[in-house]
């Protein structure tokens, strides 16, 4: 028998050609103002308009702080035409310490030339487990009278002394040894005071009871008398770890005549030339070791020539929280 031929294989489909790829084209970004910048980070003081600004602007809670519908609102955040550079500068953001770049920083506050510096100073990343202080107390008005309030606290004030072995009343920090401490509070309102923060005052700065930012009592400078005299109020700490120091303070003086300061180990932290129109607050990191922290209002080393028309001279501080972070 013949067997009838195999056919032959059938042939394979065409496929059908594949579809062009689609363009790819770069987000279309809102166009917004913004503060313009450097390579470096450092602002210029001016603001323009457009929608090719930096990336990270336009992320998350940024946002709302670097993109603004008017060339008004930017600038009154950033500071157009004035000759202020950004500086790093500690504040606390949810209970953390962090150091922001800005051009708007408020006067006396101390300034860093990078991040790294101000983190070195402050102790970013800690936890702080204080809280600020409500500020409801009755400011008063900067004039050359002291500061007056409604408190119905007895008007008497107390000169604060320490409970060193150092000689009484010594002006000389060098006679005054270093404090083991951790944490502490004090609002100046109880005689024991001084037994949560070791302060160090030769008669310089008193309690007073008729002004304070929360409760009844506050610390007050005694007028320094004389070119170049100064009123301290200091503490020798001697800290195991990182410690966040937060004081209000409400601020009296006034250039030519005196110039309050605080300072740790000789830094300055705060600095104040005139009054502060209310309480404000201190706010700086210490690092582990010993160190020396001042709170200092000094008159000018050449007596003024010309009358004092604001300021009494003096400061009141209230609210210090040493907290370990």
């Amino acid at each position: 028998l013949t067997m009838m031929p195999s056919k032959s294989p059938t042939a394979k489909p065409t496929l059908p050609p594949l579809p062009p790829l689609p363009e790819v084209t770069e987000p279309e970004w809102d166009s917004k103002w913004y503060p313009s910048h450097s390579t470096d980070g450092s602002y210029l003081n001016t603001c323009v308009y457009g929608n090719d600004y930096p990336l990270w602007m336009s992320g998350g809670m940024n946002a709302a702080a670097y993109l603004f519908d008017s060339e008004e609102v930017c600038c009154d955040e950033f500071g157009c035409g004035t000759t202020a550079d950004a500086k790093w500068y500690p504040h606390i953001e949810e209970g953390h310490i962090k150091c922001k770049l800005d051009v708007k920083y408020e006067d006396g506050v101390t300034v860093y030339g990078s991040e790294e510096e101000c983190c070195s100073a402050s102790g970013c990343g800690g936890e702080t487990t204080s809280t600020v202080a409500a500020t409801t107390s009755t400011v008063p008005a900067t004039t050359t009278e002291e500061p007056t309030t409604t408190s119905t606290a007895a008007t008497t004030t107390q000169a604060v002394t320490t409970t060193t072995t150092a000689q009484a009343g010594s002006t000389n920090l060098d006679d005054y040894p270093f404090v083991e401490f951790t944490a502490g509070f004090d609002s100046f309102d109880d005689a024991a005071h001084g037994e949560k923060v070791p302060w160090i005052n030769s008669g310089q700065w008193e309690i007073d009871n008729t002004f304070s930012l929360l409760h009844t009592s506050s610390m007050k400078s005694i007028k320094p008398v004389g070119e170049g005299a100064s009123s301290d109020l200091s503490l020798k700490l001697k800290l195991a770890g990182w410690t966040m120091l937060k004081c209000q303070a409400y601020v009296d003086v006034s250039m030519p005549h005196e110039m309050f300061e605080m300072s740790i180990d000789g830094q300055t932290r705060h600095m104040n030339f005139a009054p502060s129109g209310g309480w404000v607050e201190i706010l700086t990191g210490i690092p582990p070791g010993e160190h020396t922290v001042q709170f200092q209002v000094k008159n000018a080393d050449v007596a003024p020539e010309i009358p004092r028309t604001i300021g009494t001279g003096q400061v009141w501080l209230d609210i210090c929280d040493f907290a370990p972070v």
